[in-house]
């Protein structure tokens, strides 16, 4: 409860002009535009407690904001907010709530005054490329959808948080979520354990493949469980694990344009950020290369889809994972023409169609100096074809997924890079 002898200043300050991916990934509604900051200050005029809140919360209408009783602020002096503690849990003000506290406990200005709000309106256009917990720059530049935990214990610190705030997925409407639980317990029943993420403490491989085929079972059923939030146990920990242990995001590409993908419906194109050691791997290669790159596809199956999300692809060539050979040796094999890397998607027997409307996978891959990776033919003639023997040279960017291999084609490569480019300006 807000103490009597503290009083309150609410400032609206601007929600950044994010886009429709990155509202998606940080849980944003469609409807917010704003954030409400509320900051109380004693006597002395020092910020002591503050709360934030997206305008026309659900359970907080926006007119009841000046009303004391609505808020249970934050002390500033009780160390790092683990949990959301005033309205909805959400992923943005999660983030915005310990860069606040931080602010106000170690800062030079405690009265919350012009440089206050200078820093943070700095820190919102900036926050995707920090940690999630700790705000350490991830040196990510812009290409994050959202950020994530910097090391394992910022990891831990997240996995305190509630469900909704480290799973902003599995409350969407879109396939990501079911997607990725999915790719997760067929990975794991082809037993690629060396090619996913660590185990999550507590819990049993059996516990989590059981959980797993448990909530894709009972579709339905799981998915009022999430909206009543009254997950517990061995199913809150897998959901936890699936959604966060990659550490990078699939986000759901609900505008795609049918410009750029003619033959796909709605909900079959994923947008992916790696996670922030691939990607930095990938950009210091990219300046080093002078900053030439192409897009260029892989066809795979939804099996491999978790260990490439998590490791990035791989030279996986004349291992047990190799799914075709290696004429012109190891490497990854990438085509330049959509069409011709579709006929790679491969399904598998161990997902049923009520499970995966969509099971044949196609990766978008952004490729550094294409005409270093180039397969040519006997004429020296470039063949479409590119062979990389480096994982670092390339980079996933986007996941797409269709019942046919034909849905696939025509693909317009540079209509598709060039918006890549220019949502990271």
């Amino acid at each position: 409860m807000v103490s009597s002898r503290l009083f309150k200043r609410t400032t609206i300050v601007p929600l950044p002009l994010f886009d429709q991916i990155q509202r998606t990934a940080l849980d944003i509604h469609q409807d917010a535009q704003t954030i409400f900051v509320n900051l109380w200050k004693d006597a002395n005029h020092q910020v002591v407690q503050f709360c934030l809140h997206l305008d026309q919360e659900n359970t907080l209408d926006r007119h009841d904001y000046d009303t004391v009783e609505k808020h249970t602020p934050w002390n500033v002096y009780n160390g790092q907010p683990y949990r959301a503690f005033c309205g909805t849990p959400n992923r943005l003000l999660y983030q915005l709530n310990r860069f606040v506290q931080k602010y106000f406990q170690h800062g030079v200005d405690r009265t919350g005054n012009l440089l206050f709000w200078d820093e943070l309106n700095d820190y919102l256009h900036d926050m995707h490329g920090r940690c999630v917990c700790c705000g350490q720059g991830l040196g990510t530049d812009k290409a994050l959808f959202r950020s994530t935990a910097c090391s394992r214990t910022c990891s831990l610190e997240l996995r305190t948080s509630q469900l909704r705030i480290r799973c902003a997925e599995a409350y969407e409407p879109g396939l990501s979520f079911r997607l990725l639980l999915t790719a997760i317990k067929v990975a794991m029943q082809h037993g690629y354990f060396a090619h996913l993420p660590p185990l999550p403490m507590n819990v049993s491989q059996h516990q989590i493949q059981t959980a797993i085929s448990a909530m894709l079972n009972n579709w339905a059923g799981f998915r009022e469980q999430i909206r009543r939030e009254t997950i517990y146990g061995e199913v809150e920990l897998s959901v936890s694990w699936v959604l966060t242990a990659y550490r990078g995001c699939l986000a759901w590409w609900r505008d795609a344009p049918s410009a750029i993908f003619p033959h796909l419906g709605l909900g079959q194109v994923f947008l992916v950020n790696s996670r922030p050691e691939i990607e930095k791997a990938f950009q210091k290669n990219q300046r080093c290369a002078g900053g030439n790159t192409t897009l260029v596809y892989h066809g795979t199956s939804i099996d491999r889809l978790y260990p490439v999300l998590w490791e990035g692809l791989q030279v996986l060539s004349d291992t047990e994972l190799s799914a075709t050979g290696a004429k012109f040796g190891r490497g990854i094999y990438t085509a330049s023409n959509s069409a011709d890397a579709a006929g790679y998607s491969r399904r598998t027997d161990d997902v049923p169609a009520d499970q995966a409307p969509y099971d044949l996978v196609l990766l978008v891959c952004e490729l550094l100096s294409p005409t270093r990776h180039a397969i040519m033919d006997q004429d020296e003639q470039e063949t479409g074809y590119y062979l990389t023997t480096n994982p670092a040279d390339m980079i996933v960017r986007a996941v797409v997924m269709a019942d046919r291999a034909d849905r696939f084609a025509d693909i317009d490569s540079l209509a598709l890079q060039r918006f890549l480019r220019e949502r990271k300006r």
